[in-house]
């Protein structure tokens, strides 16, 4: 992530604002917070009237409520060099040269798939998700926005669970660094089986044999919910796993023939 940029603009979590390092005091109106975020995601020209029927009712005056946003954000987000919040009378955008935003770099740093990218890079992109995306922020009462959040959050899902998943491939072999990783995966989805085996073959690789049965419990119930017969793949796995413990059979001497 672009740690370099004056402004830092987090998305991946309760919303922050930093400039220069320092944490900036946020608007405590939720819908000048939502518009800020909508307009630094999308990062495009929006008209004036489709903002308003976003974020505000017709009979509320939505051109003097997002003007008053609007001027609530600037002193946050432009500086002497730079104008972020470019309006005219028709349309309103967000200019991010000099910013970084999390969930913008997230995206492009996963463009060629997480796969291509080295352990360091992944553990970086790992530790930006602090959270659901815009936790807390939800408005039930717009529902155009609302409707586009939780679009966001299942793509930001996602993206998690790539990142994840590219971290534990590349750390199997230092099962105990690839563990939280294996875990997060299970919490993010309970009913994904290929995280529940993964997790429980790192454990039995790192020795935590019973912690590695406690979680092939956990694993079971979760896949039962799902109806029977979805634990199969489980519990093939478990032999599999199993199958090094089990002692070789003692070798067989054979019977001396008597002689004719």
């Amino acid at each position: 992530m672009n740690s370099q940029a004056d402004l830092q603009i987090r998305l991946l979590g309760e919303m922050e604002l930093s400039r220069g390092g320092a944490p900036l005091d946020l608007p405590p109106s939720k819908k000048t917070r939502a518009l800020l975020a909508y307009l630094a995601v999308t990062g495009r020209t929006h008209r004036r009237e489709s903002l308003c029927l976003m974020f505000w009712d017709l009979p509320d005056d939505p051109r003097g409520a997002l003007r008053w946003s609007l001027s609530k954000l600037r002193p946050l987000v432009d500086d002497a060099a730079q104008s972020r919040i470019l309006a005219n009378r028709e349309t309103v955008r967000f200019e991010a040269a000099g910013a970084g935003i999390d969930l913008v770099e997230l995206r492009r740093a996963l463009a060629g798939g997480a796969k291509a990218l080295a352990p360091e890079e992944l553990l970086g992109l790992a530790e930006a998700f602090r959270g659901e995306f815009l936790e807390g922020l939800d408005l039930p009462n717009c529902p155009d926005f609302q409707a586009w959040l939780v679009a966001q959050r299942d793509e930001t899902r996602c993206l998690r669970v790539e990142v994840l998943r590219a971290l534990v491939s590349h750390l199997e072999g230092a099962p105990e660094a690839a563990l939280p990783h294996a875990r997060a995966l299970v919490q993010l989805n309970r009913h994904d089986e290929a995280a529940w085996i993964g997790l429980i073959r790192l454990l039995a690789a790192a020795g935590r044999r019973l912690e590695a049965e406690q979680q092939l419990a956990a694993g079971r119930d979760a896949m039962k919910e799902l109806g029977p017969g979805h634990d199969r793949g489980l519990e093939q796995a478990w032999r599999q796993i199993k199958a090094p413990e089990q002692p070789a059979p003692a070798p067989q001497t054979p019977t001396p023939q008597a002689p004719e």
